[in-house]
Formats: C-alpha cells, sequence, structure tokens
C-alpha cells in the first residue's frame, strides 16, 4: 500500500516569521539608538569637563604669570590691588614691569587685570592699559578675588589685613568661572616690593 502523500511546502517565510523578524529588527534598532545617545552624552560630558579644567588652568597660569613678573626692573609698586569689598567681579590687580623677552628693547608693561562682561553679556578676564582700551583675555572668568597673602615673615595674612605698603612673598587670588567653579592660585611677589593697596569704598 503506498503511503499518503504530503503537500509539500513552498519556499519563503509566513507572515507570522516576517513579523517575529521585524519586531526583533525593531527592538535590535531602539537598543542601537539608546546606546549611541548615552555614547554622545558621555563624550559632550568629558568635553565640558576638560574644557573646564583647561579654562581654569589657563587663567591661573595667565595671572601667576603677570604677577611674579611684577615690578622686574622697575620702582615699587610693581603691584597695585585694588580691593572692591562686594562689587560681584571681584577685585583689580595692577602689574608693573619691564619685558624683555622676544623684544628688540625692553618695553615697560602696566596692565590692570579684572573680571568683566563684554557687550553680548559673557563673562571676561580682561587686561588694560593706563588710558587705552580693555582687552579680553580669557572667556568665561566671572571674578578676580584677592583672597590673601603670605608676607616677607611667611605669615599668613587675610583680606582684610592687606594695607598699603605691606611687602609680600606671595599673593593668594581665587578666579571665578562662569560655571559656579573657581580656581585658586599662589603667585609670587617678591619683585614687587611694597605693595599698594586702594580700597575705593573705604572699608578697612
Amino acid at each position: 500500500m503506498t503511503a499518503p502523500r504530503h503537500p509539500r511546502r513552498r519556499g519563503g517565510f509566513t507572515l507570522l516569521e516576517v513579523l517575529v523578524a521585524l519586531a526583533l529588527a525593531a527592538v535590535v534598532a531602539a537598543s542601537l539608538a539608546a546606546l549611541l545617545v548615552r555614547v554622545g552624552r558621555t563624550t559632550a560630558d568629558v568635553g565640558v569637563r576638560t574644557d573646564r579644567a583647561q579654562r581654569a588652568g589657563l587663567a591661573a597660569a595667565l595671572l601667576r604669570g603677570e604677577v611674579e613678573r611684577a615690578g622686574r626692573g622697575q620702582e615699587a609698586p610693581g603691584l597695585t590691588l585694588t580691593l572692591q569689598d562686594g562689587a560681584p567681579r571681584g577685585d583689580r590687580v595692577t602689574v608693573r614691569y619691564l619685558a624683555e623677552a622676544h623684544r628688540v628693547a625692553p618695553a615697560e608693561v602696566d596692565a590692570t587685570f579684572f573680571a568683566a562682561t563684554d557687550s553680548a553679556g559673557r563673562p571676561n578676564l580682561y587686561r588694560k592699559p593706563p588710558d587705552g582700551v580693555r582687552q579680553p583675555w580669557l572667556l568665561g572668568v566671572e571674578g578676580v578675588h584677592v583672597v590673601g597673602a603670605v608676607s616677607v615673615d611667611g605669615r599668613t595674612r587675610t583680606r582684610a589685613a592687606l594695607s598699603d605698603g605691606m611687602e609680600l612673598r606671595a599673593l593668594d587670588l581665587r578666579v571665578a568661572l562662569y560655571d559656579g567653579e573657581a580656581v585658586r592660585l599662589m603667585a609670587a611677589t617678591r619683585r614687587a616690593g611694597p605693595v599698594a593697596v586702594d580700597r575705593p569704598g573705604g572699608t578697612p
């Protein structure tokens, strides 16, 4: 007796198989999209943190270099501190020195460093020569604050204890950045001679 014949199956996929495959592909695509978004956010966060660190380091290096040159080749005072108590942008630091590097002849530098906003409302670190136009030095600096100093005898001096004619070993500064972070730096002032201290508000 001959076995009953079964109809041969046609090639291809059933509708159910196609639907299952499409559902799996959608799940995989959604997972990959979520992964790419997380990777993008992580990369952006790392970039922001790196930018902040670089900006903070650059602000500290710029100010430290200028303060440490104060008084070189000049009569005292090589350094003037304008302490503006209560001012939102902080204080002003004026340096005077003789610049010799990469110059045919030495040139006298007289510049004031301070924080202010530009015409677009963005905070900047500025450099301004006497009777000159302020020059933006570094974007994102919200304030420059004199915290205190170290006197020549090695004693720590608070901001309130700083007085006109005092000789300092180092100046303690805090630079505030737009994102709320701040960087502290100590800059040597041995060349500056007696420091001039100005308090426009008349506070002690």
